[in-house]
């Protein structure tokens, strides 16, 4: 009766609300925070896949000038946590710009919806 009760009144973790693992739902949360505290630049859809990777770049340099800073786990973990969430949302940028690019490749040769989804594609898009 008791397992049950916990079971009833525990709150689910980031992970289980969004179908990911928990370490996942984590650093996207990270991630996102990072992102909002850039929401007053311009979106990363007006930037080309090169100039996206030309910062993921720069930004896995200030990652590794942490990690040689603070990366002995003594302190400076705040830092390392917010260079690593850059580096990912810079990966995510071109991903999404790419996505994006193929997605209007499929438009214009006249691949629908129903095709790209039996491909496999996010969300049939």
């Amino acid at each position: 009766m008791m397992d049950k009760m916990r079971k009833v009144l525990a709150v689910p973790s980031q992970g289980e609300v969004y179908g990911l693992r928990d370490d996942l739902a984590w650093f996207a949360n990270k991630m996102e925070l990072v992102l909002r505290c850039n929401d007053h630049k311009s979106h990363w859809t007006n930037l080309t896949p090169q100039q996206l990777y030309t910062r993921l770049q720069q930004e896995t340099h200030e990652l590794a000038q942490e990690m040689e800073r603070y990366g002995t786990l003594d302190g400076g973990a705040w830092k390392i946590i917010k260079e690593a969430a850059d580096v990912a949302n810079f990966a995510m940028m071109i991903a999404d710009v790419m996505y994006k690019h193929q997605q209007e490749q499929w438009e214009q040769i006249g691949i629908g919806k129903e095709s790209r989804a039996q491909l496999g594609t996010k969300e049939g898009g």
